[in-house]
């Protein structure tokens, strides 16, 4: 994939002021897009892996920065899903998980048969109850931009 530099200048970079945090690269795509110069394509055997460790308060310090820059995103575009809020107001809403998996969750890799995804699955849940409430809080709080 290469994004031209003419393309790049053409749309102005990215909006940093828009989006000083989070969502820069989506919204250049999205304007990208728009103008008719960049067309992306769903491939469901792509993958990334980020390398580093992330831990959850890491994330419980930059989720409130991610609820606000999804906020703006959506407002900018109104027919994109806020996929985070829905996934954090869903979560929000469910009984809290008992993260059963989180005491293996570093000790088992989820490609292990059966037993990896299921501990992954339980990480997971149980992390995003914790994520929940300041994520929400957090897109109350967001000023709306248009």
């Amino acid at each position: 994939l290469e994004f031209r530099r003419v393309l790049f200048r053409s749309l102005g970079g990215f909006d940093e002021s828009g989006f000083p945090y989070l969502y820069e690269d989506l919204d250049l795509a999205r304007r990208a897009h728009d103008a008719g110069g960049l067309v992306v394509r769903y491939c469901r055997a792509a993958s990334a892996e980020h390398v580093g460790a992330t831990t959850l308060d890491d994330w419980l310090g930059r989720v409130e920065r991610l609820a606000a820059a999804e906020r703006a995103f959506v407002d900018r575009y109104p027919d994109v899903s806020p996929h985070f809020f829905d996934l954090f107001s869903r979560v929000a809403a469910e009984p809290a998980a008992r993260g059963r998996g989180l005491r293996v969750a570093g000790r088992v890799p989820a490609r292990v048969p059966l037993v990896g995804p299921r501990v992954r699955a339980s990480a997971e849940a149980a992390h995003a109850h914790a994520l929940a409430p300041r994520f929400v809080a957090a897109w109350e709080r967001a000023e709306p931009r248009g």
